[in-house]
């Protein structure tokens, strides 16, 4: 029962706090001391709060959580990488390069063609970096101050 007070203990205040009040403390704090000031905050916690530090997630957890956020960071790049794509319009690594003007041999019917499909595929592929563009930058908007913890 201790151990676990304990360790509710040091999730709820966390580093950071700590850090915080050694940064404004202009003496040395011994262990004891940072110990009294998180117990005096762990008292101020409301009921809920203190039942989910005392829940706090195990090894298990903790890899789920670092996998759920490592999927947040890949979803927040993917939306800087898609915009880039919209921004440039060019789409030559998923439909490979496309000549400057009607090759040699291909027909105008078939050169119009070619080139419907080509600004079809490119409006679909512009419609998919839309929704992946539009989903990062709401995750980078709700976990912008989260980037630098």
């Amino acid at each position: 029962m201790v151990r676990r007070r304990e360790e509710a203990l040091v999730n709820a205040t966390g580093i950071r706090v700590l850090q915080s009040i050694v940064a404004a403390v202009p003496v040395w704090l011994m262990k004891r001391d940072l110990l009294f000031v998180a117990e005096q905050l762990l008292r101020l916690l409301d009921e809920k709060r203190l039942e989910m530090v005392a829940r706090n997630p195990s090894d298990e957890g903790m890899v789920r959580a670092q996998a759920r956020w490592d999927a947040i960071m890949d979803k927040m790049i993917a939306a800087f990488e898609a915009s880039e794509r919209m921004s440039d319009g060019i789409y030559e690594a998923e439909l490979g390069d496309y000549p400057m003007g009607r090759p040699s041999g291909v027909s105008i019917d078939a050169w119009e063609a070619v080139k419907k499909s080509r600004f079809a595929a490119i409006r679909l592929l512009t419609e998919r970096d839309q929704k992946i563009f539009e989903e990062g930058m709401a995750l980078f908007v709700t976990h912008y101050h989260s980037l630098w913890d």
